[in-house]
């Protein structure tokens, strides 16, 4: 079995397995209870699946010691995943 880890910068910042990308997202609703997802475009060669994605949310929570502001707001990024018998084993988020 191989574990999942989603590498991230700066370096130390990583999430290993299940469980940890289960807790990543558990604390983004909380912080963000209205966030939601968006996939713009996927494609897939090979092992590896890109995904350009955007996000809304309302900031409502302390995150990474920001206190909240009760503002909304928009991100966008790009995941590289490497796939292994269907399941993503490594993400690098962009």
């Amino acid at each position: 079995m191989n574990p999942l880890v989603v590498h991230s910068s700066p370096p130390g910042d990583e999430i290993h397995g299940p469980e940890g990308v289960k807790q990543f997202y558990a604390t983004l609703h909380t912080v963000f209870p209205d966030i939601h997802f968006l996939i713009e475009d996927q494609f897939a060669e090979g092992d590896r699946v890109v995904t350009r994605w955007s996000a809304r949310a309302t900031h409502t929570g302390q995150y990474r010691g920001i206190p909240p502001t009760g503002k909304q707001f928009r991100v966008t990024g790009i995941d590289i995943d490497r796939i292994v018998g269907g399941k993503v084993v490594e993400c690098w988020p962009l």
